[in-house]
């Protein structure tokens, strides 16, 4: 059996072992994250839409990757772009030590873990001592709350400020998205965990991870992101949250990411074929087709979750700018 190489964290919960393992996720496309920002600008009032922008217009890489395009400048609302463009930025950045956080983007402890050979290192609890905007190491939980410290902090600069927002922005969603809540361990299969859903092939040359982050598309088309917007604003989901976005705490919402990973990326289809692939003896699953069910479900589920991410990323957006 080939083993793969990665970081892992479990914890135990409801009588299971939970898994999160290093992974190189991107949570929602680029399209998941911008509508997470603009739907979350359109909820701010006129003060606080202008002083989003103002912070952001302050970001130190604004000349190079916040360019507002020409057709928004001249007839759209710049700032919510900016928003928008912030959410996602912290994925435009993969790669540059500078900026790039990579274990910001997910939590140690959560997923599903079928069998007993595991290794259960402890959750990350708390902040490390001097902690900063380039602190590497820390999770979802952890770097939102730092970065919400930063944000409300009035005698920390615009720059710094401007990261904080990109960060809470981009953090809000992938802590809704279902498979960065954690990886599947399998023994005798995924001994060292999926990569939270990366290493479950689809026979269209993808895989289970893309598969989630891809629901609202790959092309960054900003008047068809707008239309896309409007009708989230009209479903069901849109009236339902409002409740449920008050709660403003990242482990919540990544618990909640925990019960959908389990109960809708790691179905009965899914784990069958991983069941199968144990009994074999081979060493990867093979490439599957997922269900028209299955997909039905994934979307409305994302559309569930990014709706919320958007409320709450609101609601904090709200109370550190008036701090």
């Amino acid at each position: 059996m080939k083993k793969r190489s990665g970081v892992l964290s479990v914890v135990c919960r409801w009588g299971l072992v939970v898994v999160m393992l290093v992974a190189p996720c991107h949570g929602w496309f680029d399209t998941g994250h911008h509508l997470v920002g603009i739907l979350a600008f359109d909820l701010l009032d006129g003060v606080q839409k202008e002083t989003v922008g103002r912070i952001l217009s302050a970001h130190p890489r604004f000349d190079d990757e916040f360019q507002v395009p020409s057709g928004i400048q001249r007839g759209g609302i710049p700032n919510r772009w900016l928003l928008g463009r912030a959410s996602y930025w912290p994925d435009l950045i993969r790669g540059q030590e500078e900026w790039d956080r990579p274990t910001w983007h997910y939590q140690l402890g959560a997923a599903l873990t079928v069998g007993q050979r595991i290794n259960v290192p402890p959750t990350p609890q708390g902040l490390p001592n001097n902690v900063s905007l380039q602190t590497t190491g820390l999770h979802v939980a952890q770097a939102f709350q730092y970065c919400r410290s930063v944000l409300a902090d009035k005698n920390r600069r615009d720059a710094d400020r401007a990261i904080a927002i990109c960060w809470l922005a981009h953090l809000a969603g992938d802590s809704h998205q279902p498979c960065h809540a954690g990886s599947l361990y399998y023994e005798g299969v995924f001994p060292e965990g999926d990569r939270g859903a990366n290493w479950l092939k689809l026979k269209n040359g993808s895989n289970l991870h893309a598969f989630w982050d891809g629901q609202f598309g790959s092309d960054l088309n900003w008047a068809a992101l707008d239309e896309r917007a409007v009708q989230l604003r009209s479903t069901p989901a849109w009236r339902k949250t409002v409740v449920a976005a008050k709660n403003l705490d990242p482990m919540v919402w990544l618990q909640e990411s925990v019960q959908f990973s389990r109960g809708a990326v790691y179905t009965d289809e899914v784990l069958a074929a991983v069941e199968a692939t144990r009994r074999s003896g081979q060493d990867r699953v093979p490439p599957m087709d997922l269900s028209p069910r299955y997909r039905q479900r994934a979307l409305e589920i994302a559309e569930q979750r990014v709706v919320l991410a958007a409320r709450r990323l609101a609601n904090v957006l709200q109370a550190d700018l008036a701090k």
